[in-house]
């Protein structure tokens, strides 16, 4: 594939560690339960290639099938830094084909592809997305990556989508608005402002001169609690919302708080891919000894819409942004989100450390905000 995809460590057989696959062949001797596969799977984050390795010449019907899906995981994501894209599109195809449920795996090869913008390949990864079962909460994979891939060919995705997430916004959101005050002021904020701005953390906002604009917003958003202080002539000083990715209650987090006078009295939004299946609201004594006078946290099926329409592990901003433009079909104007392309990840910093998790793709955000969002969305 692009050699802008070559990333990461070799996959060479030679990097392969002999350690890994002794142990690999020795769990695989006896009866695999859970805490054997679960060895595995820890092994194969640390060394795929040790356990593809081990395991690519014991695939067979006698194979547990989680053991077996694991081996075309390892395969299709060895293909995705070294093979051609053809060869890809066979994996993902047979992958398909073999787990149908599996779709995590074959998101981060479309991923690829959308990233290549490969015109060429349209009709075949098209016959694989015709193939998945719908999202964790039922969006189409045809309409949603249509309408993110070639945004100038795709109105009757985009309508589609639409369609689909207001059904699953009457479908979640009514039963959550009756349980949570929290979650129904957060809809009510969005739903009556006129332009919410959404404020990151990027470099570009130093110096730019922001403030004012943002202040000017009818809502303001921001992600985990930054500095302010000093830098308000750029970076604006209020704050009706705050989305965060840990509970008000963490100690970290109580400090972000305290950073400014407008957090302690902002709606705190916890956004998190923790929550558990069962929701339950914070009690008003949670949210006194967090030291916030409002707060709520996105139900699991509301926040499984935002991981639906990105990836597994979008970063809190990229899932504030979805939320507000997609989920709620809001009018979003956004601030400081570099995608870190900078090299720097907080504008209050000057080191060029970046300390995002692996699992977060700034490159995908970047394109989905630039080919979906601003185009079809409101977004600027």
């Amino acid at each position: 594939m692009s050699s802008e995809l070559q990333e990461g460590p070799g996959t060479d057989p030679g990097n392969a560690s002999s350690d890994t696959i002794q142990q690999v062949n020795l769990l695989c001797q006896g009866e695999l339960g859970h805490a054997e596969f679960k060895t595995i799977r820890w092994l194969a984050k640390k060394d795929p290639e040790g356990v593809l390795s081990a395991l690519a010449h014991s695939e067979s019907d006698s194979m547990p099938q989680a053991l077996r899906q694991m081996v075309r995981q390892l395969q299709l994501e060895k293909a995705r830094k070294t093979e051609s894209l053809d060869h890809c599109i066979k994996l993902a195809h047979e992958h398909v084909s073999q787990f149908p449920d599996d779709v995590f795996a074959v998101q981060s090869f479309l991923r690829d592809v959308f990233l290549l913008q490969d015109e060429a390949h349209v009709e075949a990864v098209d016959s694989i997305v015709s193939m998945l079962p719908p999202t964790l909460t039922g969006l189409s994979y045809r309409a949603l990556w249509a309408s993110i891939w070639f945004p100038n060919r795709a109105p009757e995705a985009i309508s589609q989508l639409r369609e689909e997430i207001a059904a699953l916004r009457q479908q979640y959101f009514v039963p959550q608005l009756k349980q949570d005050k929290g979650f129904a002021e957060l809809v009510a904020l969005a739903s009556v402002a006129r332009r919410i701005a959404i404020i990151g953390s990027g470099p570009s906002l130093q110096g730019a001169g922001q403030g004012a604009k943002i202040d000017a917003h009818d809502l303001v958003v921001r992600i985990n609690c930054p500095l302010i202080g000093a830098f308000a002539e750029d970076v604006g000083s209020r704050t009706d919302v705050v989305f965060g990715w840990p509970s008000p209650t963490n100690p970290t987090f109580k400090a972000r708080i305290a950073r400014h006078e407008s957090y302690q009295n902002a709606l705190i939004v916890q956004a998190t891919r923790s929550i558990k299946k069962h929701y339950t609201p914070f009690s008003n004594e949670d949210v006194a000894a967090a030291g916030v006078s409002r707060f709520t946290r996105l139900p699991s099926q509301i926040w499984n819409m935002v991981i639906d329409l990105s990836y597994r592990v979008p970063t809190t901003g990229f899932g504030a942004i979805l939320f507000m433009a997609l989920v709620l079909d809001r009018p979003v104007s956004l601030f400081g989100f570099d995608f870190y392309e900078t090299g720097r990840q907080y504008f209050w910093r000057s080191m060029n450390t970046l300390h995002y998790g692996p699992a977060h793709e700034p490159r995908f955000e970047k394109r989905m905000v630039e080919n979906m969002l601003k185009i079809h969305f409101g977004t600027v």
